[in-house]
């Protein structure tokens, strides 16, 4: 009898589970890929293997014909298979799964019928042609940018991160270009119509990072440490090649032993090669096995300046930094794509400091990522780190200066709460939790949770989870002799958050210096003099590792007026800059009194980070905040001062600083004349030597200032680099004094295939809408508003911000503020992470009205 009911209740709970399958609700197919159907296919999709074969011609007008075969398990077949392939329909030929040819297309996926699938081993076969949005196709080369979503512009796929795959490729391609992918060529096959790369298979990847690039390049093989590296280029330029090799490869190769030191890791990929492609959109990417970078970040002219330097050495190490983070341990959904980037950030800040002995670091990182961080936290447009993402199509959206350079500062904030040594081992226990595999923020506040006795999730929902940052202000209290001081934190939201940190003001007196420590995690805190004295100055952030606005009080605000100079740490001068700089914006100080501020210190200021942080802060200042009528009067005074600073600096660095300053702001004919003769070459300036590129940017800034197209067009004829010169082709219109010109140019650029080349746009856009010229280009802000959600669509992750900053950066007129306050107001759904967009990119347009 007990068998007999045990057999009952087996086929009771057999039926309802037949039942249950039977009447699940099916998944709504919608565009891109939401969480709905994310999450199914994460739950029932494993073990995916992708063959793909790819014929490319050399011809940019051919398609490009493909044949893909996918290998999956299943272990659930209640709902219809979704493949996820953003093209026509008519670029598909076949589909047949498991020897069944039934599919249907729609919302840009392929359905496959839950009638052809089968529990475990399932076999899908599809010819196509390959969807070429984010192929980069040009004359004689393409790459791959698949970063967020975008591998299934491309080909069909499950797009979504948490689903890793093993990629195999084959590419058929003309006998004079190369190749390289994620994985090693294990075979190449000459044939008379090419030759044929069989690459190996790679290791489980997102779909991201799947990638190859080919072309017309040239190779350079190195090996380091008994770690051989491949870079394909197309530099032209010998003499600038030679002189850049051996440092990109050294970078690298540092980067990756100090990787393996600090993880504990071997590095995890097959190979290691990059390529350095002219014009990227980005930096660099971090396919593993093929990291793109944009050539000139890497090949850089003599009397580089220190930044630039740092620069190529922070990117090669950030990238690098993602073959561990990011690559080999992957976020589940790109909520947490944060993760990925703060941690290259902040790895690629610790690596550096040994290839650069003479750099002051913490003055480095304070330069490099603060300005960005507070650009947009300013805003009431503000984002916060980790942000809400309900479908994929959107993530690049969720990409700008918040994940890349507050993240770093938080991360600095919780290795001083953890300690380096505990946090190391958090690390290395997150790495290991899931290796080729994904893991998430919740994952790793786990992992740190046991190394630490502090409410981790408390102080991940401010610094994490929230926007903005915190104004905090400086009251003393009268009383006689010496004042105490309260320092003060407001929330300019009107939320009343409060943000914990740990504040170190500084107090200056004539003949010494008082640091204290405050635990800052309330409205209020007093501080007591007990000096006899009164200090000069109060730095409220004078550690630096403070994050806010620091309202200045006026005896500070006066000495730093006058006596900044007397700051001995240039550590301490830098964060004067920053704090000066906020306290204009936030109208504590006149952009007048600021400009004078800059003026005397940029002749005694001798630090070159913070020659080159001073010279970028006065271009903004002078551009942005002083109309027409007041240029009129400063320029001539600045640009004496700065060709003295030309001529009389023996720093090759600085001297090209200072040259770059003085080209933008030329404005007087004495100055214009310099550079015009400059440009001739009828003359020189004393240890500085001028590139292809230096000539270039001064005939862009003659045409723009004299109206005349003369300079670009012999410009043009100068130059023989056949990417250099389709991209200044693609240009000059921008720079037209022909207004017809300029509208027509324009007007081409609501055409997708006329914003092909990303980083030409944006270069174009700074010309067309450059202040001299902000008049009449306020006639386009409108249709540029219109055309940013296609464009969110369209572009790469970058470019929807890149569009509005080079747009309305050359704006100051209340004409400008008010189409953008009608843009908003007559558009109150419009997308909040693009509204979040508009809003930071004209934060100083709103300021000047």
């Amino acid at each position: 009898m007990k068998k007999f009911l045990n057999l009952i209740v087996i086929i009771s709970l057999a039926l309802t589970m037949s039942h249950c399958k039977q009447t699940q609700k099916p998944i709504q197919i919608v565009k891109g890929v939401s969480k709905e159907i994310a999450e199914y296919r994460k739950s029932s999709i494993s073990d995916i293997e992708y063959d793909l074969q790819l014929k490319i011609p050399a011809s940019i007008e051919e398609k490009i014909p493909a044949k893909e075969i996918i290998t999956f398990k299943l272990s659930d077949i209640s709902q219809d298979l979704i493949l996820d392939f953003s093209v026509d329909s008519f670029q598909i030929q076949s589909v047949i799964c498991n020897d069944n040819p039934n599919y249907q297309f729609k919302e840009n996926h392929i359905i496959i019928p839950a009638s052809s699938l089968k529990e475990g081993d399932n076999l899908v076969h599809i010819l196509f042609n390959a969807g070429e949005s984010s192929l980069n196709r040009n004359k004689e080369y393409l790459y791959t940018l698949f970063v967020p979503d975008r591998a299934s512009t491309a080909f069909p796929c499950f797009d979504q991160p948490d689903l890793k795959a093993k990629f195999k490729l084959t590419l058929r391609i003309p006998e004079e270009w190369t190749a390289i992918a994620n994985a090693p060529v294990l075979k190449t096959d000459i044939t008379p119509k090419g030759k044929i790369l069989f690459f190996d298979i790679t290791e489980p990847l997102s779909t991201y990072l799947f990638s190859f690039v080919a072309g017309k390049f040239e190779t350079i093989t190195k090996n380091i440490n008994g770690r051989s590296m491949q870079m394909l280029h197309r530099e032209t330029d010998k003499k600038l090649l030679n002189k850049n090799i051996d440092e990109i490869f050294k970078i690298h190769a540092d980067a990756l032993d100090w990787l393996e030191e600090y993880t504990g890791i071997k590095y995890p990929f097959k190979k290691f090669d990059f390529a350095l492609v002219p014009f990227f959109q980005y930096g660099g990417m971090e396919h593993p096995g093929a990291i793109l970078y944009k050539a000139s970040l890497l090949f850089l002219e003599d009397n580089a300046t220190i930044n630039q330097k740092l620069r190529r050495a922070n990117l090669i190490s950030h990238e690098t930094a993602h073959m561990w983070f990011g690559d080999y341990v992957t976020m589940p959904w790109f909520d947490d794509v944060w993760m990925k980037e703060v941690f290259a950030n902040f790895m690629a800040d610790k690596m550096v400091n040994p290839g650069f002995p003479d750099i002051n670091h913490e003055l480095k990182f304070l330069l490099a990522h603060y300005p960005p961080s507070y650009k947009i936290d300013r805003t009431s447009g503000a984002n916060p780190i980790q942000q809400e993402l309900g479908n994929m199509k959107n993530a690049g959206t969720l990409y700008g200066s918040i994940i890349y350079h507050k993240a770093p500062i938080v991360f600095n904030h919780l290795e001083k709460i953890m300690g380096k040594e505990k946090l190391q081992l958090g690390v290395k226990e997150y790495l290991n939790s899931t290796p080729y595999g994904n893991a998430g923020w919740d994952d790793l506040i786990s992992i740190l949770d046991k190394h630490i006795d502090k409410d981790m999730h408390a102080w991940s929902k401010i610094w994490i989870k929230s926007p903005g940052m915190p104004h905090i202000s400086l009251e003393k209290n009268k009383k006689s002799g010496p004042t105490d001081y309260t320092l003060i934190q407001e929330d300019p939201s009107g939320n009343d958050k409060i943000w914990p940190q740990i504040l170190n003001p500084y107090e200056f007196y004539d003949t010494k210096i008082r640091k204290r420590e405050i635990n800052f995690n309330k409205k209020k805190h007093t501080e007591k003099n007990d000096s006899e004295d009164e200090p000069n100055l109060i730095l409220i952030n004078g550690e630096g590792l403070g994050y806010g606005y620091f309202k200045l009080d006026k005896a500070s605000l006066n000495y730093l007026k006058h006596d900044l100079q007397k700051l001995k740490s240039s550590y301490h001068r830098g964060i004067a800059y920053l704090s000066l700089w906020e306290n204009m914006l936030n109208k504590n100080l006149s952009p007048q009194d600021l400009f004078y501020i800059h003026t005397q210190n940029i002749q005694k200021e001798d630090n070159e980070q913070l020659v080159q942080l001073l010279l970028n802060q006065i271009q903004t200042n002078f551009w942005t905040f002083h109309n027409a009528k007041k240029r009129e009067s400063m320029h001539k005074n600045l640009e004496n001062l700065l060709w003295e600073k030309i001529n009389l600096s023996y720093n090759k660095g600085l001297k090209r600083a200072y040259f770059n300053t003085y080209k933008n702001i030329a404005l007087s004919k004495e100055a214009l004349n310099n550079l015009e003769k400059l440009w001739n070459k009828e003359t020189s300036i004393k240890g500085l030597s001028f590139s292809e590129n230096d000539y270039t940017s001064m005939a862009y800034q003659l045409s723009l200032k004299l109206d005349d197209l003369k300079y670009l067009n012999e410009q043009l004829e100068r130059i023989k680099n056949e990417d250099r010169k389709a991209r200044m082709q693609f240009i000059i219109p921008a720079v037209s004094p022909d207004e017809k010109v300029r509208d027509h140019f324009f007007n081409r650029l609501k055409h997708l295939e006329n914003r092909a080349q990303e980083r030409w746009v944006i270069t174009a856009l700074k010309y067309l809408h450059h202040p001299l010229r902000a008049e009449y280009s306020v006639k386009y802000l409108q249709e540029s508003l219109e055309l940013l959600e296609e464009i969110q669509i369209t572009g790469d992750i970058f470019f929807p911000m890149q569009w509005l900053t080079a747009s309305f950066s050359g704006h100051q007129s209340a004409e400008a503020n008010q189409i953008v306050n009608t843009f908003l107001k007559n558009n109150p759904d419009y997308p909040k992470s693009l509204k979040g967009k508009i809003l930071q990119a004209t934060d100083f347009l709103k300021r000047n009205n």
